[in-house]
């Protein structure tokens, strides 16, 4: 997002699932809210065509120009199919609504979790869209599923045939671990190769920037790093970093830190 922004429009979508707890309000109420939630997000949408289109007629035989709004005004780039949809999805159900809903609205989707996504690898196929696996590292959502679940959800993928790529969840602090989620699915099926395009070529293709980012090829930006054995091995070290060409220092507190304390004087016994 760095590079472009915006990358796309992100959308929860509306958990399918009813909570029969005591806490929880009633089946019935559950599903209104569902239902009102869904029928929202399509007038929301109807909204921005509206606006998209009284925009574009402005001018024309004194039709007046319509009044800016600004949440409307960043839809039409999703409308004209500049940029996706990205669904918080992970159940098979609120995979499926998604699916059906970007068809009916004719947006181009991808999908972002995708716990349950290879058991619709067919619908992503033929719909073309694309899968971020977020947090390959996570336990399994449900009492009944293998402890491995999640560490193999970018393996089944690949062997549909669908376009994806992994992500890891947390916020900022936690990307240092994205080589380790890619490389528990490579241990869990997902071949080398694959492994590494899934955290570097796969997301800039996905977002658009296969031209510029994810590979070294004649004409891209540059972006890369050294390291001194394989890039999803825990124990590997990035020796040199590049972000277009240029080199980046790779010092941080960290390094400052081991520095300060392994330099000092020793007590011999």
């Amino acid at each position: 997002m760095t590079v472009k922004a915006p990358a796309g429009l992100h959308i929860h979508w509306p958990n399918v699932g009813l909570s029969q707890s005591p806490e929880s309000k009633k089946i019935t109420e559950q599903e209104t809210a569902r239902r009102e939630e869904l029928a929202e997000l399509t007038q929301l949408f109807d909204d921005a065509r509206a606006y998209a289109r009284a925009r574009g007629a402005a001018g024309l035989r004194g039709i007046p120009r319509a009044e800016p709004q600004a949440h409307l005004e960043a839809m039409i780039p999703v409308l004209e199919k500049d940029i996706p949809v990205i669904v918080h999805a992970q159940g098979v159900r609120e995979i499926q609504g998604a699916l059906d809903w970007a068809r009916d609205q004719d947006v181009d989707l991808i999908i972002l979790g995708g716990h349950d996504a290879p058991l619709l690898a067919d619908r992503l196929v033929e719909q073309d869209v694309a899968v971020i696996v977020a947090d390959v590292l996570a336990l399994p959502r449900r009492d009944y599923e293998p402890y491995d679940h999640q560490y193999t959800v970018a393996q089944r993928l690949h062997e549909a045939g669908v376009q994806f790529c992994i992500a890891s969840e947390g916020g900022a602090a936690h990307e240092r671990n994205l080589p380790y989620h890619a490389a528990m699915a490579w241990s869990y099926g997902l071949p080398n190769d694959e492994a590494l395009r899934s955290i570097t070529l796969y997301p800039a293709e996905i977002l658009g920037l296969g031209d510029r980012l994810g590979s070294l090829s004649v004409g891209k930006e540059a972006t890369l790093i050294v390291t001194d054995g394989d890039p999803l091995e825990i124990e590997t070290q990035v020796k040199r970093s590049f972000i277009a060409g240029r080199e980046i220092s790779l010092e941080s507190r960290h390094t400052r830190l081991y520095e300060k304390y392994s330099a000092r004087p020793r007590v011999e016994e």
